[in-house]
């Protein structure tokens, strides 16, 4: 029986230990992640632990970033800093994250994003910047992230989009920024793109030429738009969609005839 009670408390130290340097009310299951949920500051907590790879900084009221804040994390992997009260993005605030893979920045008051945002982000995966107020975005603030597999800008006061030039992204998400038109060809240069989302931007016509330079597209989102009719486009470089949504568009109802194969064919859903 003893040398499981001595067991017993040789786990309950280990782990007192792991989480002896968890900042105040916060939480830390494991020494590698930091869970800080309401903390009710304006910024990031101070003296977070070298080894931390996972932090979560979602809905503290943090409103202000620094480079200094994240001094001593370049092992960082994960940051969320979602549905805080930021407004803006200090330039180079991240650099000293070079590890960083994944940075959420969704739902909070964000206007602008400037050159230096994301500088030193080299390694970044997935960026998330939905939900803001966001209205520019600066024409090189996302160079240097060529290693961007998402990137979600969904639900902001966008008018106008940068050429984006992101050789490894998968996903771009453009929806309800209802001043912003479709990109042009030469201005996304994403070849291995497969979903592309522009749900709610008023688009009255889709370009064919936009579709034929994504020809790694799968799947494609223009709902809640002003089609009245089914692309043709969507039949003339389209064959790799199999992912289609056209709902919420007014568009005229097709005959009781089958619908037409040069259109929606290769289609394995259709929305």
């Amino acid at each position: 029986m003893k040398p499981f009670l001595l067991l017993l408390l040789f786990l309950l130290l280990s782990a007192q230990a792991l989480t002896s340097d968890c900042p105040q009310d916060c939480s830390c299951p494991d020494r590698d992640s930091i869970f800080c949920y309401q903390r009710r500051s304006s910024s990031v907590p101070q003296g977070l632990p070298a080894p931390t790879k996972n932090l979560y900084l979602f809905q503290n009221g943090i409103s202000t970033l620094s480079r200094d804040d994240f001094a001593g994390l370049s092992g960082l992997e994960m940051l969320d800093l979602s549905q805080n009260l930021l407004s803006e993005i200090s330039d180079r605030a991240f650099e000293l994250l070079s590890s960083l893979h994944n940075l959420d920045l969704s739902s909070n008051l964000i206007t602008r994003v400037h050159r230096d945002s994301f500088s030193g982000l080299t390694l970044l995966q997935r960026l998330y910047l939905h939900g803001n107020h966001i209205q520019s975005i600066h024409p090189e603030a996302f160079r240097g992230l060529d290693q961007l597999l998402e990137l979600k800008l969904q639900g902001n006061q966008l008018t106008g989009l940068p050429a984006l030039r992101l050789p490894r992204l998968l996903l771009l998400d453009l929806s309800h920024n209802a001043g912003l038109s479709p990109p042009a060809p030469a201005d996304l240069q994403t070849p291995n793109l497969e979903s592309l989302k522009m749900a709610g931007l008023g688009i009255s016509q889709l370009s064919g030429d936009l579709l034929r330079s994504l020809g790694n597209l799968h799947e494609l989102d223009v709902s809640r738009n002003q089609l009245r009719e089914v692309p043709v486009a969507l039949g003339e470089a389209g064959r790799g969609l199999t992912q289609l949504s056209l709902a919420g568009n007014p568009i005229a109802q097709p005959g009781p005839g089958p619908r037409n194969s040069r259109t929606c064919g290769g289609f394995r859903s259709w929305t």
